[in-house]
């Protein structure tokens, strides 16, 4: 019994010895100083190969840029396949949030609780786990190559369906003039919903609206019907065919609102990021606007239809490269909308 005993405890003391050694001191103290809170990190995959042993393991000769193309997708296809896993294991964890992928870095990255933090700690396929903002993710120097940090294409797809819901009416405040026949902006006109890859998207003031002169509220109109767009992809690729930067966004809206019967208005517009995913080397800025002028009577003067135009602006860089790029979300009151 005493042996059973002292072969258990050697057996903790290893575990214990294991875990201490994938995890990183600073998080450990991190963790010990806040038990109960959440910590951003960064999970290192342990088949960590560099470009040169994958090259020996896929016996790659000859053209170099052939190559490093074949190296790259090796590393995607290896770590695609740790990522499901991992995925798949904190998909079965509780208080888990922005998993993301880092193909070239050979990791990932994700906020969790410090019992998960060390459940990860204890797998087999994980070779270290350390606080994400004190960890430099970028992959081997091989890759940093001007075919990495160029564009080769950019692609914008459509996918998911509009949804629209009625909205309950409000009472309507009479206590100012309104002029129905002229159409204006109460909101904010211009906002960034991404600087330098981190989203700042804040929905309860970063919107517009174009209603009757003299309103100062969306309440003082009725028949609001709420509407979503489908989901819009930008998707970024560089020369090696690796998506870089990948971003999500979604146009929601109220329209049909009216002013004593008269008009179909718009309040509330707005676009909000879904998914956005952006590549180490790569820094991604975008803003949304909607101008005065673009806020136009689509109707008649009897009988006002509200017409808005918000314009997406996006801008990414790298230390080669400077790509911009445009998209136009036109709207009407009467629950329209067009993306070109």
């Amino acid at each position: 019994m005493k042996n059973l005993f002292v072969f258990f405890a050697l057996l903790i003391a290893l575990s214990i010895t294991i875990q201490a050694g994938v995890l990183d001191q600073n998080l450990v103290r991190a963790m010990e100083q806040n038990p109960d809170g959440k910590f951003a990190v960064i999970a290192f995959f342990s088949q960590n190969l560099t470009p040169h042993q994958v090259m020996e393991q896929l016996n790659l000769r000859g053209d170099e840029e052939m190559a490093r193309s074949e190296v790259v997708r090796a590393y995607q296809n290896t770590h695609e396949n740790a990522f499901f896993w991992l995925k798949k294991f904190l998909d079965q964890q509780e208080g888990v949030e922005h998993l993301t992928l880092h193909v070239l870095a050979q990791a990932a990255t994700f906020t969790a609780p410090a019992k998960v933090i060390r459940a990860v700690a204890e797998q087999p396929e994980i070779t270290k786990v350390a606080l994400f903002k004190n960890e430099l993710v970028k992959p081997d120097d091989y890759f940093v190559t001007n075919e990495y940090f160029q564009i080769q294409n950019i692609e914008i797809i459509c996918h998911g369906q509009m949804t629209e819901t009625p909205v309950a009416s409000t009472t309507m405040d009479a206590s100012r003039e309104i002029t129905p026949d002229q159409i204006i902006n109460i909101l904010k006109q211009l906002y960034e919903f991404v600087k330098e890859n981190k989203p700042v998207v804040n929905t309860s003031i970063d919107q517009a609206s174009a209603v009757p002169s003299g309103t100062t509220s969306w309440q003082q109109l009725a028949g609001w019907r709420e509407k979503h767009s489908g989901q819009y992809s930008i998707i970024y690729k560089n020369l090696y065919g690796i998506e870089v930067c990948k971003i999500v966004t979604r146009a929601h809206f109220y329209h049909s609102g009216n002013y004593q019967g008269i008009g179909r208005y718009i309040t509330c517009a707005t676009i909000s990021i879904d998914e956005m995913n952006v590549m180490w080397g790569y820094t991604l800025n975008a803003s949304v606007s909607i101008p005065n002028s673009g806020i136009v009577n689509v109707g008649t003067h009897d009988n006002p239809v509200a017409g808005m135009k918000m314009f997406v602006h996006w801008v990414l860089t790298t230390i080669l490269q400077h790509q911009e790029g445009t998209m136009t979300y036109s709207l009407d009151g009467n629950g329209n909308l067009s993306v070109f």
